[in-house]
């Protein structure tokens, strides 16, 4: 398997995070080894209201000639995960596509291949095209978690696969 990492084990800095106004997250490395990628989150409360926090690695360049996201994760309790990739369609809109992925308090290795995404949205093909793929998004929304809830997940292994 030829492989680039997007996960370098040592920093944070390709990261950032991403949330609604009434949610937070935080990034940072974990403690054990190797370090692991540690996403801590809360998302907002009271009605549900579109609530949702992620970490966002950014892909300048697209991901062609990969197919695929190999990736070492876990979650300090059950929960589900969107991995979303998010494509240039037009210079004003995105193409996403997602795959919903189970995590729990045990380290679980997951190979996404990126045609398997389902689209998200209003989308100009069935799955994101490798080559204008320019970020990959690991968030806690409303579509498998409730307002109000807290948590954190952490990655020890995020490549790029082919």
């Amino acid at each position: 398997v030829e492989s680039r990492a997007l996960f370098d084990g040592r920093s944070t800095t390709a990261w950032r995070v991403e949330h609604d106004a009434a949610s937070s997250a935080s990034l940072s490395l974990g403690s054990e080894r190797p370090p692991a990628l540690r996403l801590e989150y809360v998302l907002g409360g009271g009605e549900a209201a579109g609530q949702f926090a992620a970490a966002v690695v950014d892909t300048p360049g697209g991901v062609a000639p990969f197919s695929r996201l190999g990736l070492r994760i876990r979650s300090d309790r059950p929960a589900r995960v969107s991995v979303q990739a998010r494509a240039v369609d037009t210079p004003s809109r995105d193409d996403r596509g997602a795959r919903s992925i189970f995590v729990d308090e045990d380290w679980r290795d997951v190979v996404i291949d990126l045609h398997d995404m389902r689209p998200l949205g209003t989308t100009s093909a069935s799955a994101p095209p490798a080559a204008g793929i320019h970020s990959f998004v690991f968030a806690l929304e409303l579509t498998n978690t409730t307002p109000g809830s807290t948590g954190a997940i952490e990655i020890e292994r995020l490549e790029l696969e082919r």
